[in-house]
């Protein structure tokens, strides 16, 4: 990125951000027949052991996305069925062999893989720094060639200054799992990217110009947002809106720009069970991606449709990512 001034982001382990984005491509049902052979997640039983060995502060939270992810795509509506000898109360339709059956056909998984994500995950069940009750749907929009997304999560966490400045965009990369590195820049109209200093402090109202750099699996993407930052009392709220697509980098090929379409909404408002200490985040994303170029191989194929494709899978590890992981690491 030309004339930007900023630190390069810390160093990221590209196994665990590969595994990561794996589960979520098979969890969102695609084939990797669509992708060049080189650029393929990898099998999810492989990217399942690659989850619990990753031991760094995130382990805990990152194999409860997992989880979550795991029960969504596999049909078992309990997840108390796949791990009975630590919590025994599974549906009695649910038995060790028609537990292993599924899994094996539906996921083509083995049930030891799958509880050992669950047992890491409950080390962050335990814990005070909860978002609980995901909801997340992406949805194709086919007239208009676009993926829309919307998440919603209970944080266990009022609304106050810790959690106005964990998800103020300038701290999305606090915790370095995803969005690589976030940053207020100056405005960028005149074609360069500068970084801006001395805005206001974290956690307050603010808008401007923020620098995104977010790496999930293979892809890695560098934008420049439009922001709208919204700090009060009773209420959070993040608009945002695509200002300038930098750079798209696939597996070992890079790309301008080719983002067409980035924007959406980030609010929080106070729980209405229990308002003093829980809080409601809902995020809303729409992406679309334009045609750029061709690869040929048994046909022509185009990355900006791939990108597209792929936006099933990468919409909610990025919105889990932001909804969760954000709010709620270490």
């Amino acid at each position: 990125m030309s004339d930007n001034d900023a630190q390069s982001p810390a160093a990221r382990d590209p196994e665990t951000n590969h595994a990561l984005f794996s589960v979520y491509f098979h969890a969102a049902g695609l084939s990797p027949d669509r992708l060049p052979k080189a650029l393929r997640p990898m099998a999810l039983q492989d990217a399942l052991e690659v989850i619990p060995r990753v031991s760094d502060r995130h382990r805990p939270l990152r194999a409860e996305l997992v989880a979550h992810q795991m029960m969504r795509a596999s049909g078992i509506d309990n997840e108390t069925a796949v791990h009975r000898g630590v919590r025994p109360s599974a549906p009695p339709r649910w038995t060790d062999a028609s537990v292993d059956a599924h899994l094996s056909s539906r996921l083509r998984v083995k049930r030891g893989v799958v509880t050992d994500v669950l047992d890491h995950a409950r080390a962050h069940h335990a814990s005070t720094e909860r978002c609980t009750d995901p909801q997340v749907t992406s949805t194709a929009n086919t007239a208009e060639g676009s993926t829309e997304l919307y998440s919603k999560v209970k944080v266990l966490k009022p609304i106050g200054r810790e959690l106005a400045e964990r998800l103020d965009p300038r701290n999305w990369d606090r915790c370095r799992d995803l969005f690589a590195e976030t940053h207020e820049v100056e405005d960028p109209s005149d074609g360069r990217v500068r970084n801006r200093h001395g805005g206001v402090a974290l956690g307050h109202s603010w808008k401007g110009f923020l620098f995104e750099r977010a790496e999930a699996g293979p892809q890695a993407v560098e934008n420049v947002l439009r922001v709208d930052f919204v700090s009060e009392p009773a209420k959070l709220e993040v608009r945002y809106q695509l200002f300038r697509s930098l750079s798209y980098t696939f597996g070992g090929l890079e790309f301008p720009g080719i983002m067409q379409q980035n924007w959406g909404t980030l609010s929080v408002e106070p729980d209405a069970t229990d308002p003093t200490t829980t809080s409601q985040l809902v995020c809303t994303k729409t992406v679309r991606y334009s045609r750029w170029g061709g690869w040929s191989a048994g046909g022509l194929v185009d990355f900006g449709e791939i990108f597209n494709y792929l936006a099933a899978a990468t919409l909610p590890l990025w919105a889990e990512h932001l909804s969760r992981v954000v709010p709620c690491c270490a």
